[in-house]
């Protein structure tokens, strides 16, 4: 019983780490560099790894109006 409960929070905490967080960080980070600068900040994509809190962001744009 106690090993499903620990795999299950290990998937739930694999999930949210690989898939939700990027999806999540993208508008945020956006949003916020865009209000800081006055510019607009273009994200190809981002890749999170939760095991060893690792970020990557791949074409990476920062254009001024």
């Amino acid at each position: 019983m106690l090993k499903k409960i620990l795999l299950s929070l290990l998937l739930a905490y694999t999930l949210i780490g690989f898939i939700v967080v990027p999806l999540v960080l993208k508008p945020q980070i956006t949003e916020i560099v865009s209000k800081q600068t006055n510019g607009s900040l273009s994200i190809g994509s981002i890749f999170f790894d939760p095991f060893a809190f690792y970020i990557s962001f791949s074409d990476l744009s920062l254009k001024d109006q």
